[in-house]
Formats: C-alpha cells, structure tokens, sequence
C-alpha cells in the first residue's frame, strides 16, 4: 500500500466482501482486517504485503458457497489453541507447577466452546480401525490420486515453488524449527502451496492432495547431498519446494495437507476426530512429555488449518 487512500479503498471494498459471511467468518476477517491497519500504522510494509496475500487468499476461500458450518468455526478453536500455549496457564504447565490433565481438560473446554464436542481425549480409541472395510478402501482410493501424478505435475509443482514471488516471500518468513510455537507462519505458504496444486490439477482436491502427498515426501536430506556445483544457481536450498522443511521437517507440511485430505474421503469432524486420536496416540507414547505436550497443540493447529482451506478453496477460481 502506497498511500493511506489505497489502504481505506481495500478496506472498504474487502468490508463489501463480508456481508454475505456468517457472523463467525466476519469476526475472523474483521481481526485481519485490524492487524493490517496496525502493520500500515508502524510502517511494516513486508508484514502487511504478506497479511495482504492472506487476505486475498481468505477472500477467495470466503466464497465457497454453503460452507460447513463445522469448518467455519474451526478457525476458532485454532486461534484459540494459539492463546493457549502463551497463557499463564501453560507457563505454569512447563515449569510444573500445574499437571498435564489441566491442560488436556482446556482443550476439552475449547473443543466443546468452539465446535460444541464433548471428548475425553485420554479416553479416545487409537487413530485407526482396521476392523473396518471402509478405511481400507479410502486408503486405496487414497493411494490410488498420489500415483497418478505425473512427472510433468510434480515438475510443474517444483517449477512454482522455486520461481513464483509470492510463493517465496511467504516462504521465506517460515522460521527455523520450534521458533514459531503458534505455526504462524507456515499456512500462508501451504495455502498457495495447495492453490497452485489444485491449477495444476484442473481443480480436482483429490488430485491436488495426492500431488503435495508425493511432493511432501522428497527428502530434504537429499537435496544436500548433492553437491552444489550439480545444483542450479536458483535453487533455494532452506526453502526447496516446502514450507516445512525450515519449521520442522517437513512434519507439519504433511499434518495440513493429510488431515485436509481426508475430509475430502469422509468429514471435517472426523478429520478432526482421527487427529485428535493420532496426537493422543504420540503423546501416550512420549509418556505425557511437555515437549510432546506443545507438539500436540502445535500438531493440531496445523491439522486445523488443512481442514479449513482444503475444504472451503473454491477450484472454480482457481482452474485454467
């Protein structure tokens, strides 16, 4: 933004945009709205071009028409988790003067606040039920959209990453690994990420997850194991195609991209629902761990953010 007068046009016309929203999503847009108004006061023109892009990006998302109630308010809960890891609350939890059990219980207390479902999370089963035909068919279906991909898709998908402007400055504010406890920065980037899959993909969501699936899993370790001379001058080692590969691996790339996915093989809630149990399931295993304990949040958060964008992009302003 050049001039306050281009920056109360944009917020006026993106206001235009909320009146078709529900009350929640309005809330939600009116808070980004605020934090740009608060990065044009202090001069931050870098934070506010990529809270900008965010915008649009919400913008778009917005349009979906007869979006999930369910997805709408996930959002919530995730900004509430946000708030979570730094409260007092969880000050207390780290140095111990308060025991895990408290901190599950908050979540439980969210969870029930913001998407109004009564769980125990120390009493979930395991994340997956063999027992059951169904599972095993989605996964196939599952298997099925990520070897389809097409070496010309996956090049396509690696060409944006390592060329587009926007794509880049997102990524490039990704911060190194347990640095950002909230995962701030890491759905912007994994928003276009999955926006330039589902082009590639002519709008197919089933599609465009397969695609980031396999591009997910190219190994970071590999790509420094080539030696530099063999690389292209281009190639942007600490950001190479994923956002994850700075924050934590590429861990969280993977948790946004699968728990969006599976809401496209059953239902947002029960995305949520097998999340909720595969962390339960890795926090058991870390015996209760504060580390494992921040990881959950951190998880979840992540998990949450793939549920909502991977439901509610509109293909239709997305295909060729």
């Amino acid at each position: 933004m050049e001039t306050r007068d281009e920056a109360i046009r944009f917020d006026l016309a993106y206001h235009a945009r909320l009146r078709g929203l529900s009350e929640s999503e309005k809330s939600y847009a009116q808070r980004k709205i605020a934090s740009c108004d608060r990065l044009f006061a202090d001069g931050r023109s870098y934070e506010l071009l990529l809270e900008l892009m965010g915008l649009v990006e919400d913008a778009e998302t917005l349009t979906t028409v007869g979006q999930d109630p369910f997805v709408a308010k996930t959002l919530f809960f995730r900004d509430h988790l946000r708030d979570l890891l730094l409260s007092s609350k969880y000050a207390d939890f780290q140095v111990g003067r308060i025991p895990i059990q408290d901190i599950l219980e908050e979540i439980q207390r969210l969870l029930k606040h913001d998407l109004d479902l009564d769980l125990e999370l120390n009493k979930l089963a395991p994340p997956r039920g063999f027992t059951h035909l169904q599972n095993y068919l989605s996964r196939a279906e599952w298997q099925y959209y990520k070897t389809r991909t097409g070496t010309e898709r996956f090049e396509e998908l690696i060409r944006f990453a390592q060329h587009d402007r926007r794509y880049l400055r997102a990524v490039a504010r990704t911060s190194r690994k347990m640095s950002d406890p909230g995962v701030q920065n890491h759905n912007l980037p994994m928003v276009l990420l999955f926006r330039e899959a589902l082009r590639i993909c002519g709008g197919d969501k089933k599609s465009a997850v397969g695609l980031l699936d396999e591009a997910i899993r190219i190994p970071f370790y590999w790509v420094k194991s080539i030696p530099r001379e063999r690389l292209p001058g281009a190639l942007a080692l600490e950001n190479f195609l994923l956002p994850g590969n700075k924050e934590d691996g590429a861990d969280k790339s993977r948790h946004w991209n699968v728990f969006g996915g599976i809401c496209l093989y059953k239902s947002p809630q029960e995305s949520l629902d097998l999340a909720l149990k595969r962390e339960m399931q890795d926090l058991r295993e870390a015996r209760y761990s504060k580390d494992c304990m921040t990881e959950f949040i951190r998880d979840t958060i992540a998990n949450l953010n793939g549920i909502y964008y991977v439901v509610s992009m509109n293909p239709d302003l997305i295909r060729k």
